[in-house]
């Protein structure tokens, strides 16, 4: 199943019960469609991947283009994924930790003091 159809079907299953059986099939099928084009989520850099690690699969995804949101729409974005939160500053503090010793490590054998 394609991710529009996925997220036509989400979106259906979110509906009360009692509002989906109440439309037509021409207003329903008009919907799915419309979710189902889904131009808003179409960026020009677009790389997804998940991380199998010992406590489960993650996933890292990174989206880049044109921001075409109100200013209205982005305080609200801010609002409610705030930049500075407790799991962004561990995923950053971990992110340097690795790096870090990564660098360390390099130097380490560069310099000779390990062996390869």
């Amino acid at each position: 199943m394609l991710m529009g159809e996925v997220r036509a079907e989400q979106l259906m299953r979110s509906v009360a019960p009692s509002v989906r059986e109440s439309l037509t099939e021409e207003q329903d099928q008009a919907i799915r469609e419309a979710v189902r084009r889904g131009d808003w989520d179409r960026h020009p850099i677009d790389l997804r991947m998940v991380v199998p690690t010992p406590f489960g699969r993650y996933y890292a995804t990174l989206v880049a283009g044109p921001d075409r949101r109100s200013k209205a729409r982005l305080a609200a974005d801010r609002r409610r994924n705030p930049l500075v939160s407790l799991s962004n500053v561990a995923f950053v503090a971990v992110g340097t930790l690795v790096c870090g010793l990564c660098a360390l490590g390099l130097l380490s054998l560069m310099a000779g003091l390990i062996a390869p």
